[in-house]
């Protein structure tokens, strides 16, 4: 099951809304999580989500797959290195960053291409907190996964025998 557009614009808004009220110009997210959570796709890359706005995906291999698997189509751009996000985004004011799951090479790479003024501001515990709190698609989700596992674990009974190891099963 993928989620709605709908599912993303709600999950894009109430992050430009804690970018906003933390007085954040944008924020830079470059792990699977934050990548799979607000884009829909898992690929290398950074999504750059200004406070106000849409936001933009900067995607390192296929930008043709991104496109199939997003919901943001239409703002996904192929890059090389992230010299072109630098130069293609007007975002002001200071960015976060999920440090909690950014490595600070990455992080370097990323930096080295914006002003050394640029202030970096740790947004993990707000992303974090966000996902946690579920919406009401990913709550049917996780009752249909609680179902399909359900049957399974159902099965294991029969599939036991008295004196046979589990690796037999």
């Amino acid at each position: 099951m993928t989620f709605s557009r709908k599912e993303f614009e709600d999950r894009i808004a109430k992050l430009q809304a804690i970018l906003q009220n933390r007085g954040i110009g944008w924020a830079a997210l470059f792990d699977d999580v934050s990548m799979l959570y607000y884009t829909g796709t898992i690929q290398s890359g950074v999504l750059v989500v200004p406070a106000a706005g849409d936001p933009s995906l900067f995607l390192r291999k296929s930008a043709e797959r991104g496109a199939s698997e997003s919901w943001l189509n239409e703002q996904i751009a192929p890059i090389r290195s992230f010299r072109k996000v630098a130069q293609a985004v007007d975002c002001k004011g200071p960015v976060g960053i999920v440090k909690g799951r950014t490595t600070a090479s990455h992080l370097d790479l990323f930096l080295k291409y914006f002003d050394e003024s640029l202030s970096v501001i740790d947004i993990t515990n707000d992303t974090t907190t966000l996902r946690a709190i579920k919406s009401q698609a990913e709550i049917e989700l996780l009752r249909e996964a609680g179902k399909r596992q359900a049957r399974v674990f159902s099965q294991v009974p029969e599939l036991l025998q008295l004196g046979e190891s589990e690796w037999t099963v």
